[in-house]
């Protein structure tokens, strides 16, 4: 039985696909310093701390990946005549 048996105008439907992302709670111990910025950026943004504690994770996981990923890489650029990022930007093959 095809989606079309539920909806047979299909082409007038309009579909929203809803995500369900389940999250897991973690705990952390942070200093007086620490606790203080993170209620002061809390108020600044409007947003949780939870929130705020996220996005900073998944950034620094992010840069972490990209330098991971940039090491690995560097052998191969220096084989290739890159030796700084201004090698890569200013190579006209490139742009």
């Amino acid at each position: 039985m095809g989606i079309e048996n539920f909806f047979p105008n299909m082409d007038q439907c309009i579909f929203v696909l809803h995500c369900i992302t389940i999250m897991k709670t973690i705990s952390i111990r942070v200093n007086d310093d620490l606790e203080k910025d993170l209620d002061e950026w809390t108020k600044e943004s409007g947003r949780s701390q939870s929130d705020l504690i996220r996005e900073a994770l998944e950034r620094h996981l992010r840069i972490k990946k990209f330098r991971e990923l940039r090491e690995m890489l560097v052998p191969y650029a220096q084989k290739a005549g890159y030796y700084t990022d201004d090698d890569i930007y200013n190579d006209p093959d490139l742009a």
